[in-house]
């Protein structure tokens, strides 16, 4: 009885506590989580499944609608541009555009500091997704103007609705006088503008109503570095209940985001605050600050970025406590801020914390940390461990004998994108659907770091972005995904960073298990390998090509016109590549090979130094390889299918699994693995593989002479199709050139120089004896050619009508220029888009 009185008076205290906490002392309520569970506690876990109102701050407030009636337009409309005709019918504005500028202004009598965002609703065809908006106000006797029209943005989860954000424009200001819409440049268009909407949305709106999240948390990005954050715009504050345990520690990232960067205003102070329940009767006395920090990135460039901090909870082992993620507003000298929590709520600043999670350090029977290193366009046949006869690769040769490695292992793609996703995913690119740069995964598609992270991992990705860009759905799972930039004329991106961040990494996580995938262009075109790797195998050469081949030069070589700048038609093949020009590629690329072996020296050695080798599991693989003068092209990958392509390295060592290094003969498939680390550690996911579980081989096991012989598969694309479908069983390749009827109806001309080596047909290979795939046997068996083309035309069917719809995405013009660098795309041309029938997707098959 006792016990009960007493568990009642420290309920009916901690009630009374949360009372004052909510009511009287902060006028955001607090998060509340539950008790805690096992694994680590994650605070963006509880706000996602918890729907909460931030103190009314989710609210768009309407402060003015234009809408077009008779009466209305007669004071609304005061004048247009380059407008053929203009009727109004059922309170709405027909506009006929007549012209290269078409405007409609209409007249406005607002302060600008009432309104931070315009809705407008249009319709029409041509150039309603152009539109533009524009205005004039006047301000301290001064007229002030948008400097031209600027783009709306279309509101995605709501047909016909265009915005655009006044937060942080520096024109915004004094009292408007007048609007403007631009309907583009068509002669001809029709155009209907329904109305003009005013309006203050605050931030959390924005976060919640227009960008349809389930909670105020999602995915934010500083510089490329996209993190899973929660949004606690001061002033603000998340409580988290648990219990300690031995060794415990609060990690998170913090940041003020790029859009209040530009306008000074208050600093934000982060702080972390413990309070023992035990103690709830004298919070004022027992709550404890354990962390704080100010940023102020509109006057202090540094802090214009993420930000780290570990929090020790020892003091609080056993003990049931509060733990408290608080914001708050102080102006730029660190005193009270001019506004405080009186400011409206449409001036929030966008304070978030990156994954605020809480968990204790390793315990010796922990699953094994997962180290995943993708080397981009790394031929196998490159590598030492595989027989080349240049030194190019001696730290991946070593690692090799450590590891387990698959001699013939084969790629499902031959373009950076498709191949990752079918490794992450398990499913052939044709299924999952991410086949052109244009194309995100579907959520309804459950990924490698999902699966892990439902698990209880640390999950990060640290890339070279392009066509493996968290956008295209990469991201998927990860707790933070960067796309860093790989640019070699400004020596971003390259190797050495992208090991530096790795590094930082694992220093970060090396007490708790983790998922880290890293990904590197530098083996990829442009070849620029920086000194002394290039000087090591590249000297004397005098011909037209540089030092750094970049994409300009490959485009020449595959036109057969080296130096001649402009390619058309008249002069194709007029200056074909020497075997001298083409041999200097080749030893820049072993050069580029060189050098990002020497780095991930760095990368193994850290993994010694911090005891993560003997518990970590540790995969280099490539995506494809690369021809270099093999076959159709040099310095190219997207458009052959032979061995040069889909043949790539795959080295795997885990200590506690594959107790002997060994080499495995059996062709194996990249999807194998993710399956092969559900099977092995026995991860709950609900997913389903196409690819086959080698959990066996690794183990020590016979290897199974079925698993030799089964089929796998690869393609490459083009206008949003499979082009080229292979597949390899055994020793027996096939490749299988389709028709135009997979180009969606367009009409190719396969004699054009663009299409040569591309043209419709069959060919057989015997790999044993033709590792060069020089000898076409398609015409000399037509037996085994037959039945393994009917088996990959029937495969092509199947995957076809299992394929998930893809979701379309939209290249900026930056990302346009970064994928013509990389060579994804030339000058001029338009990023294929796909999308096919929704299905279901699974089954066993490779």
């Amino acid at each position: 009885m006792a016990a009960r009185i007493l568990s009642l008076l420290v309920l009916l205290a901690a009630l009374a506590i949360g009372f004052w906490v909510v009511f009287l002392r902060d006028p955001m309520p607090p998060l509340r989580t539950g008790d805690s569970a096992d694994g680590p506690f994650r605070f963006l876990d509880w706000v996602r499944e918890n729907d909460f109102d931030a103190a009314g701050a989710g609210k768009i407030v309407d402060v003015d609608r234009l809408v077009f009636d008779r009466e209305a337009s007669k004071t609304r409309i005061t004048r247009t541009e380059d407008v053929g005709s203009m009727t109004i019918e059922d309170a709405a504005l027909a506009v006929s555009v007549d012209g290269n500028r078409a405007r409609v202004y209409i007249s406005v009598d607002r302060e600008a500091s009432e309104i931070n965002t315009i809705f407008v609703r249009l319709k029409g065809e041509g150039t309603v997704d152009i539109a533009r908006l524009g205005w004039h106000a006047r301000a301290d006797g001064r007229r002030f103007s948008s400097r031209g029209a600027m783009p709306l943005v279309r509101v995605e989860h709501e047909p016909d609705l265009y915005m655009f954000s006044l937060v942080t424009n520096p024109n915004w200001i004094g009292r408007i006088e007048e609007v403007f819409v631009q309907f583009g440049t068509l002669a001809g268009d029709e155009v209907e503008l329904s109305s003009i909407t005013l309006s203050r949305v605050p931030l959390s709106a924005r976060w919640l109503e227009l960008e349809r999240r389930e909670s105020l948390t999602g995915r934010v990005s500083i510089d490329g570095d996209t993190r899973e954050s929660v949004l606690v715009a001061p002033p603000a504050r998340i409580d988290g209940v648990f219990t300690p345990e031995p060794g415990a520690v609060l990690e998170f990232g913090y940041a003020v985001l790029p859009s209040a960067w530009r306008t000074p205003g208050d600093a934000v102070r982060f702080r972390v605050l413990a309070t023992p329940l035990e103690s709830a009767e004298d919070d004022a006395e027992s709550e404890t600050e354990l962390f704080t920090a100010d940023l102020d990135p509109a006057r202090i460039i540094e802090d214009r970025a993420w930000h780290f901090a570990r929090v020790e909870l020892s003091d609080y082992v056993g003990r049931e406590t509060n733990v408290s993620l608080v914001t708050e507003r102080i102006a730029p000298d660190g005193g009270a801020a001019s506004g405080g929590a009186a400011r409206d709520a449409a001036d929030e600043i966008p304070a978030v914390f990156a994954s605020p999670t809480v968990h204790v350090p390793r315990h010796a029977d922990d699953p094994p940390n997962i180290l995943l290193v993708s080397l981009d366009t790394l031929r196998a046949d490159r590598l030492g461990s595989q027989g080349h006869p240049v030194a190019t690769s001696p730290v991946l040769d070593r690692f090799a004998r450590e590891s387990v490695q698959f001699r013939a292992a084969v790629s499902h793609a031959a373009s950076t994108g498709p191949s990752h996703m079918s490794l992450f995913t398990s499913l052939h690119p044709t299924v999952h659907g991410v086949i052109s740069q244009s194309s995100r995964l579907s959520s309804e598609v459950i990924t490698m770091a999902e699966i892990f992270h439902d698990a209880g991992y640390a999950t990060e990705a640290i890339t070279n972005g392009g066509y493996i860009r968290g956008q295209l759905g990469f991201d998927q799972g990860f707790d933070t995904y960067l796309d860093r930039k790989y640019n070699v004329e400004n020596e971003s991106g390259r190797i050495d960073e992208m090991v530096d961040r790795a590094v930082a990494s694992l220093e970060r996580h090396q007490d708790r298990p983790f998922l880290l995938f890293l990904h590197s262009y530098e083996i990829h075109a442009p070849y620029c390998p920086i000194e002394p790797y290039a000087e090591m195998f590249e000297s004397g050469y005098e011909g037209p090509l540089n030092d750094c081949v970049d994409a300009d030069m490959i485009d020449e070589l595959n036109h057969g016109c080296v130096g001649c700048g402009e390619l058309t038609e008249d002069n194709y093949m007029s200056r074909p590549p020497t075997a001298r020009d083409v041999e200097h590629v080749n030893r820049l690329y072993d050069a580029g090979i060189r050098q990002t072996d020497h780095a991930i020296g760095r990368l193994l050695a850290t993994l010694d130094r911090l005891d993560l080798a003997r518990n970590t599991v540790v995969v280099f693989f490539s995506d494809h390889g690369e021809d270099l003068g093999d076959h159709l092209d040099i310095g190219r990958h997207a458009h052959s299918l032979y061995e040069e392509i889909v043949h790539v390295p795959l080295l795997l060592r885990w200590p506690a699994v594959a107790r002997a290094p060994r080499v495995i003969e059996a062709p194996t498939a990249l999807m194998d693995l993710l399956p092969t680390f559900v099977e092995i550690l026995d991860l709950p996911t609900e997913a389903e593989f196409q690819g086959l579980s080698i959990a066996a081989t690794l183990r020590g096991g016979d290897e199974d002479p079925t698993y030799a012989t089964l089929p796998i598969y690869s393609e490459n694309f083009r206008h949003g199709s499979a082009i080229r479908m292979a597949m390899r069983r055994g020793d027996d390749k096939l490749i299988h050139t389709r028709t135009d009827e997979v180009f969606a109806g367009q009409d190719v001309e396969w004699d054009s120089p663009r299409m040569e080596g591309m043209y419709p047909g069959v060919e057989l290979y015997d790999l044993a004896r033709d590792a060069a795939e020089r000898d076409d046997l398609a015409e000399n068996d037509a037996p085994k050619r037959d039945a393994m083309k009917a088996t990959l035309d029937a495969h092509f069917t199947e995957q076809r009508a299992r394929a998930v719809t893809a979701v379309k995405v939209e290249l900026s013009p930056g990302m346009v220029k970064r994928l013509q660098k990389l060579g994804y795309l030339r000058d001029g041309e338009v990023p294929d888009e796909s999308g096919d029938d929704e299905s279901e997707s699974g089954e066993d098959e490779r």
